[in-house]
């Protein structure tokens, strides 16, 4: 663009500037020759509204986003998956956990930065898989430590299977670099649950996948493992 004309645009305009706590981040004009004081309040209110705005989209960042790997943390997850179990229209709902299999070795080895720096690219990978693949929908969150988990709304236990394997798959084949003379074939374990397939609680659909989890590690890692029908549901009523 050409600046002098937008200088010329701007000619006998009075101009409002939208400022945030630190930098000018634009601005509001007008023509109007006679501005009462009510209007000049209102341009400086618009200006304050826009900066509780932005203040508030930060904060709702800082609470929700895992500072680590920038994915959601787990309380996104939970209060996500509140949600939709709470609109059939959502269903069925399913649920993966995965859990990196020897994680504890590289941070007994090589020391938790290291550590940390894998759970970034793993974090990274799940971004960009998720980004690229039909499923863009899921909501992906560092669940805690070395854990991972996923909501799929509108998909059933068979699909989650296939989702799991599929990254099961794909990460085993990615080689995660942390300096150019390091680098991890990094595996993983799943647990999947669904519901209402997997239960008719919503609230043992957490605990069924953390089950599936922890068969899938006893199977020798590296492995998927699904929760059908929790027989004693009906029991514990």
């Amino acid at each position: 663009y050409i600046s002098s004309l937008i200088f010329e645009d701007l000619k006998d305009s009075i101009i409002f500037p939208f400022y945030s706590y630190d930098k000018a981040i634009g601005f509001i004009g007008t023509r109007e020759k006679d501005l009462r004081d009510e209007d000049i309040l209102f341009f400086y209110f618009l200006s304050l509204l826009y900066e509780l705005i932005d203040f508030q989209e930060k904060i709702e960042a800082l609470v929700t986003k895992d500072d680590l790997t920038d994915l959601s943390n787990s309380k996104f997850f939970l209060v996500s998956l509140r949600k939709l179990l709470s609109d059939k229209s959502n269903f069925p709902v399913t649920v993966i956990f995965m859990d990196l299999d020897n994680f504890k070795e590289i941070n007994d080895i090589h020391g938790h930065f290291v550590g940390g720096k894998v759970l970034q690219k793993v974090g990274e990978f799940l971004k960009n898989f998720f980004i690229s693949s039909d499923y863009s929908y899921a909501i992906i969150s560092r669940y805690g430590g070395d854990e991972f988990s996923f909501i799929f709304p509108k998909t059933s236990l068979e699909e989650g299977v296939v989702i799991a394997n599929t990254i099961r798959r794909e990460l085993e084949e990615n080689k995660i670099y942390v300096k150019e003379d390091l680098s991890f074939n990094i595996k993983a374990s799943f647990g999947v649950s669904s519901f209402p397939l997997s239960t008719d609680k919503p609230e043992k659909l957490l605990v069924l996948a953390d089950k599936a989890l922890f068969e899938a590690k006893k199977m020798g890692k590296n492995s998927v493992y699904s929760c059908l029908l929790y027989t004693s549901d009906a029991a514990d009523e």
